[in-house]
């Protein structure tokens, strides 16, 4: 989660600007015990839809952004090993 604003220019209403918080890294979580290829499958899903998910504006959102350390998207727990091996066979791993 990241600080953010509520420009009074997007929406009108405001009285000012609001500063708030981001929520737009939202982490999808799975159980350990859920089978590697399914998150894997899961990961693939993701990013076969990217230009269907709706990102936000100006963050550089897609599927393969969710897998790495930013400021929207905090790597706070661990992958599911699933998602690990999705994220290093493209190159987004070590």
């Amino acid at each position: 989660m990241a600080e953010g604003s509520l420009p009074k220019a997007r929406f009108p209403r405001l009285a000012r600007d609001v500063d708030t918080l981001d929520f737009s890294g939202w982490p999808i979580y799975a159980n350990a015990s859920l089978p590697e290829q399914v998150a894997y499958d899961i990961c693939d899903a993701l990013a076969a839809r990217e230009a269907e998910i709706p990102w936000e504006k100006g963050t550089g959102g897609t599927a393969s952004h969710m897998g790495r350390e930013s400021d929207s998207t905090p790597m706070d727990v661990p992958l599911h090993p699933g998602a690990e091996r999705w994220y290093r066979e493209r190159g987004q791993k070590d």
